[in-house]
């Protein structure tokens, strides 16, 4: 993960970056895929195996890590899940007590009871299985509106599914 300073106007010119933290090093084909700010403010990134090809990606490769900072400004990761096919999506419930996450390559949306004080997630579950569904093409991106709507943008399907989920967590 490289930090990269940029003014937020010049769009010419030389960006300033400084790696911060390496992840899968023992993968340096893998690639970082999608992130997003839990509500506390830790960022959770996922990674992606190689793609030889468009729309063929080496499965079982990518890992979910949280960054952390230390006082002296050293970030270092950790890892919530391995052997990910494509890292995609991430969202939280309104109460905060699940955490929703797409691994493409499995073409479904899960969800986790997650600990919003420490950043852990436990307890997998099927939230919306797209085979089983028979909705077309692979879940992606995904957010979750105020009325509780998780909305999964569709790679290949050429649509947005919604689901109405009430907090998941037991």
């Amino acid at each position: 993960m490289t930090e990269v300073t940029w003014d937020g106007e010049n769009i010419e010119g030389v960006l300033e970056g400084r790696t911060l933290v390496t992840v899968d090093s023992d993968k340096p084909d893998n690639r970082f895929n999608d992130g997003k700010a839990d509500p506390k403010g830790r960022l959770w990134a996922g990674t992606m195996g190689p793609e030889p090809e468009v729309g063929v990606v080496t499965p079982k490769q990518g890992s979910l890590f949280t960054f952390k900072t230390s006082v002296n400004g050293i970030v270092s990761a950790v890892t919530h899940l391995r052997e990910i096919d494509i890292s995609n999506g991430l969202a939280w419930s309104s109460d905060n007590s699940t955490m929703y996450y797409i691994d493409t390559g499995k073409r479904a949306v899960f969800g986790f009871n997650f600990n919003i004080e420490e950043g852990e997630i436990s307890r997998r579950r099927v939230i919306l299985d797209f085979e089983s569904n028979n909705i077309t093409g692979s879940p992606d991106g995904m957010t979750i509106d105020r009325d509780g709507n998780l909305w999964v943008a569709c790679f290949g399907g050429s649509q947005f599914c919604s689901e109405l989920l009430n907090d998941e967590a037991e």
